[in-house]
């Protein structure tokens, strides 16, 4: 079982072998280093640990840049659960954090708290006040302090190298497909069902409208999707997801409404996990309901023809 602490510990563990980063979305290239240090754990009998912040430094530190994130505190923690994570430490990033220098980080925070023996990091790793460490000088600190310190490479799918920014701009096209794998699975998000206009139900299509959070969202458009109900448990469903502003009934402000397909649309309040699995077509102003209706009912055996076959899981829970 994985348990999450917002804190150091109060004292060095026993044994940790540990993994840093933000290792937002937690995508191939970040699984491979936590798999490698859950896999050491369990060789020497330590164990795993992984040492992450919540926010988002870039949302700390430049709190006026866009910043929407690939995955919530609490995704990232399902999926480490999944990959057999004992602890995940989510340190609380702030301005004052973001002073302490890189050999405080590493004597005071690594070895005085954590008692690290190994560390496990990608090759960009950044540590410190103003990014003032990286894996060289984190490699020179190890040898001082005894802590074995691990490079994870770069890991390639075809000839693209996995990263968060790369992923990001997949998403910004509507490549919901090709971000799944450098993910390693479809790409999700989480929101609450809230109340909408009706639209959707009074042209033979209800939809649950859902209040999206704090991550990113993909490119305007219809994506076919499975959905996962999160507070009833109901997983796996078949979904048709507009994202989108309704030009055909001159609104302007961005919804996302998913259409299940063969169930009963959820209730108000509930937390839903929408997985994009597939792109179908982008957003089009229609010159009438009709028009609208008859496209719909395309979008929909569209979205059946691309998940027929799937086994129905969403983004994280694997």
């Amino acid at each position: 079982m994985t348990t999450l602490i917002r804190r150091l510990p109060e004292r060095p563990m026993a044994s940790p072998i540990v993994a840093i980063g933000n290792f937002d979305g937690l995508h191939l290239g970040h699984q491979a280093i936590i798999a490698r240090a859950v896999g050491r754990a369990r060789e020497v009998g330590g164990t795993s640990v992984v040492l992450t912040f919540d926010p988002h430094p870039v949302t700390v530190l430049r709190p006026e840049t866009p910043f929407p994130l690939l995955s919530t505190l609490d995704q990232k923690v399902e999926l480490m659960a999944g990959l057999g994570v004992d602890l995940v430490c989510a340190l609380p990033f702030t301005i004052e954090f973001s002073r302490r220098s890189a050999e405080q980080f590493v004597r005071e925070d690594l070895i005085g708290r954590l008692g690290a023996r190994e560390v496990y990091v990608g090759r960009n790793f950044a540590f410190g006040k103003g990014r003032e460490g990286g894996v060289e000088e984190l490699q020179r600190f190890g040898e001082s302090f005894g802590m074995r310190v691990v490079i994870q490479p770069p890991v390639l799918v075809g000839e693209t190298m996995v990263s968060s920014s790369t992923i990001r701009r997949l998403l910004r096209e509507g490549a919901v497909a090709e971000a799944a794998g450098l993910l390693g699975r479809p790409y999700a998000t989480d929101g609450a069902v809230a109340h909408g206009e009706g639209r959707g139900r009074a042209l033979g299509y209800p939809t649950a409208n859902i209040r999206p959070g704090e991550q990113m969202l993909p490119k305007i458009g219809i994506y076919a999707a499975v959905v996962d109900d999160l507070t009833s448990g109901e997983r796996g469903m078949d979904a048709v997801v507009y994202l989108g502003s309704q030009p055909t009934f001159g609104a302007h402000q961005v919804q996302l409404e998913a259409h299940l397909l063969g169930a009963d649309a959820p209730r108000y309040d509930h937390r839903l996990r929408i997985a994009f699995i597939s792109w179908v077509r982008g957003e089009e102003r229609f010159p009438n309901p009709e028009a609208l209706v008859a496209q719909i009912a395309r979008d929909v055996a569209s979205a059946r023809a691309a998940l027929a076959g799937r086994t129905g899981r969403s983004g994280v829970r694997r």
